[in-house]
């Protein structure tokens, strides 16, 4: 099974896109304060590590039964 020259570009394009975007935003939300500890604890742990677990899993290769 080849892999086509389309598939090769948008990974690559993605990678670059996520390299580059995924420091600044979670920058933004590492920095982001609040005055509610609770939302303040989610916003900076908890939304960060959903979205990297996001990210591993989007890239992750589909596998099924056929």
């Amino acid at each position: 099974m080849a892999i086509k020259t389309g598939a090769i570009i948008s990974i690559v394009v993605s990678l670059l896109l996520m390299g580059i975007l995924l420091p600044i935003g979670l920058n933004d939300i590492l920095g982001f304060t609040s005055a509610n500890s609770t939302i303040q604890t989610l916003v900076s742990t908890v939304v960060p590590v959903i979205a990297v677990i996001t990210l591993i899993l989007a890239l992750l290769p589909k596998t099924g039964r056929s």
